[in-house]
């Protein structure tokens, strides 16, 4: 093995001893341009944990240095890095931001939309209507981005942002910067409190089940968590997705979790009307197993968007399992006991 430099090799020291322990042990010869009299002696040995130590503390002090320059900037207003928010562009020289007077004027109507008391999901359809695509990003490598429609969670985001108020956000915090606003506070905090008004549920659970009937329900079978609903967008297609980003108990969500969201609702919702039932408790089994028997001959008369519609009042849980390819469900038989089979609630949708 060859690098230019020590530090090429690595900047920690535990990792540095222990890749130098594995070259040794298989035989493998390092060799260092910068310091080619460094052999396998043990002051060699020796010099080469001082140059792991003395690599580790330059990282660290570098590591600071750019801390302390990044928040002497966030104290004055400055922006750092991080993407451009609709509404401004970056300045050529100094990375600041600048209004972009088209996409700012729309960011003005997408708040007094707001204010008059358009729903983000209202707003995302207007803008759609118009031909108001999202920001579009070109990187380093030439990879565009974004340029797409807009949908109610970019929307959310837009109307949340106090960037627009002409504030930056530092540590949780937010503090005035010095690039021009693009609405006033007053109208900001009007949205904030129309939109905070709007939060009469429990946090994770839509007023309505269409168009995720099982948002709270279905959980990861890897780490046990709820899975979240994800949209993403190409040209004027929406795709649907579920999946595992939470970040509960300080554990990060789990890779390559993701199910479309059709599929995996329309399974469900086949399998409460084919499925045989297992009842785990032996006693009462049989009444249990007559309740959802007669269960399954309702649902099946109904139609597609009544049984959406039911299908969170019904699922308890729904599990799937990435490593082993398999969803459950679970079904309290107390939920069926709630539904009026004959009169009730199952019998209220017509098919």
């Amino acid at each position: 093995m060859v690098v230019h430099r020590f530090d090429r090799l690595s900047r920690n020291l535990i990792d540095a001893v222990s890749i130098l322990k594995d070259l040794r042990e298989r035989g493998i010869p390092l060799t260092i341009v910068t310091e080619p009299e460094l052999g396998i002696t043990a002051e060699h040995t020796f010099v080469f944990n001082l140059l792991s130590a003395f690599a580790e503390f330059e990282r660290e002090l570098i590591r600071d240095c750019l801390a302390e320059g990044r928040a002497a900037l966030k104290r004055r207003g400055r922006r750092v890095a991080g993407i451009v928010p609709y509404g401004y562009r970056a300045h050529p020289q100094t990375r600041q931001l600048m209004v972009d007077r088209w996409e700012a004027d729309r960011v003005r109507k997408m708040f007094a939309w707001a204010a008059s008391g358009r729903t983000p999901q209202e707003i995302a359809a207007t803008a759609n209507e118009r031909d108001w695509r999202t920001k579009t990003r070109t990187s380093k490598t030439g990879r565009v981005t974004g340029g797409g429609v807009w949908i109610a969670r970019q929307v959310l985001a837009t109307l949340s942002n106090p960037v627009y108020v002409g504030r930056i956000r530092d540590s949780g915090q937010t503090c005035p910067g010095v690039h021009t606003a693009v609405v006033n506070q007053d109208l900001f905090d009007q949205v904030r409190e129309t939109i905070e008004g709007r939060r009469t549920r429990r946090p994770g659970r839509a007023n309505s089940a269409f168009p995720w009937p099982l948002r709270g329900i279905l959980k990861c079978g890897r780490c046990e968590r709820p899975m979240s609903p994800n949209t993403s967008g190409y040209r004027d297609v929406r795709y649907r997705y579920y999946r595992c980003r939470s970040t509960a108990g300080g554990v990060p969500a789990c890779q390559g979790v993701r199910v479309p969201a059709e599929e995996i609702e329309v399974f469900v919702i086949k399998s409460l009307g084919e499925a045989e039932w297992t009842v785990p408790d032996p006693v009462g089994a049989g009444e249990d197993y007559e309740l959802s028997r007669t269960f399954r001959v309702a649902w099946n008369a109904l139609t597609e968007r009544p049984r959406r519609d039911l299908l969170p009042r019904l699922e308890s849980e729904v599990v799937l399992n990435p490593d082993a390819s398999t969803i459950s469900t679970t079904i309290e038989t107390a939920k069926l006991a709630t539904f009026s089979l004959e009169s009730g609630d199952l019998a209220s949708f017509e098919p």
